[in-house]
């Protein structure tokens, strides 16, 4: 007969075994770091980050701007500027809409950061238009990563 640990030291044991929350963006930014060194991608092309938040978040139900709202103690537009830094971009392009200026404000402080204001608001492509002006090119193998900023945990 096989003896099996009382049931406190089994969930003890599985708690263990989990990653903490605040190890995996840490753990994702290393790995992207290490990616950029071994592929020597930031010599060799001109990356640029657009980040689509300009959302009217209707279902929110909230005055506060959807990118905004928190998402484990952190704006989810944090999260992914946490992802976006991580891949060691030349330039990150924030596009802005609805709550603009409360986003803007928010991020005053983000001297990398530019912020592209979408008005009217006509769709995903009008949006990423808006910031063709902010983004840089070197080459022919410049890349641009459209991100969106209410999907924190990419």
């Amino acid at each position: 007969m096989m003896l099996r640990p009382p049931p406190n030291q089994r969930l003890n044991a599985l708690q263990r075994k989990q990653p903490k929350n605040d190890r995996v963006p840490k753990a994702c930014a290393q790995a992207a770091r290490q990616l950029n060194r071994n592929l020597n991608l930031t010599n060799q092309i001109m990356l640029n980050i657009v980040i689509l938040a300009a959302g009217l978040g209707k279902r929110m139900q909230s005055n506060l701007p959807k990118v905004l709202h928190p998402i484990a103690g952190r704006s989810m537009l944090s999260h992914v500027l946490d992802s976006a830094r991580a891949l060691q971009a030349s330039n990150v392009v924030v596009v802005v809409g609805h709550g603009a200026e409360q986003v803007q404000l928010a991020y005053a402080a983000e001297k990398d950061l530019k912020f592209a204001l979408q008005q009217p608001q006509l769709g995903t492509g009008h949006a990423v238009q808006q910031t063709v002006s902010l983004l840089q090119e070197d080459g022919k193998d410049d890349v641009t990563v459209v991100l969106y900023g209410d999907v924190p945990l990419v």
